[in-house]
């Protein structure tokens, strides 16, 4: 079976300088080519103008929720798989199930989890 040798590319769409820069190192050494959005109004911009193998969002962002963010990727590129994550409990993580992220994660987020979760999501070793 060939593998698709492609570098896959990831749109973080974060307000958190710390939390972008935390992953933006971490995936760094996977070989993704990563893209960043700083709000869900950035991000939906961003989603417009190029293709994305993976979205990896939080829920409370400016102008944007996630949870709007989802649900207009839902819409418009429902093959684009989504990691959603927040640090609020219990109440935004049932809102954002109902948009159907594949994978929610709660902050602080395992890295080593995150990592799996996306080799799972875009089948990649």
């Amino acid at each position: 079976m060939k593998r698709d040798k492609k570098i896959k590319t990831i749109l973080i769409i974060e307000d958190d300088a710390v939390q972008t820069e935390l992953l933006g190192e971490y995936l760094s050494e996977m070989n993704f080519k990563l893209l960043f959005a700083k709000d869900g109004l950035e991000g939906l911009e961003k989603i417009k103008k190029a293709k994305y193998d993976l979205v990896i969002a939080d829920i409370r962002l400016p102008y944007v929720s996630g949870i709007g963010l989802i649900s207009c990727l839902r819409q418009e590129h429902p093959e684009i798989p989504v990691i959603c994550v927040t640090a609020y409990g219990e109440y935004p993580k049932k809102i954002a199930m109902e948009e159907s992220p594949d994978i929610l994660m709660e902050k602080p987020y395992d890295l080593e989890l995150l990592k799996e979760n996306i080799k799972k999501l875009l089948k990649i070793d």
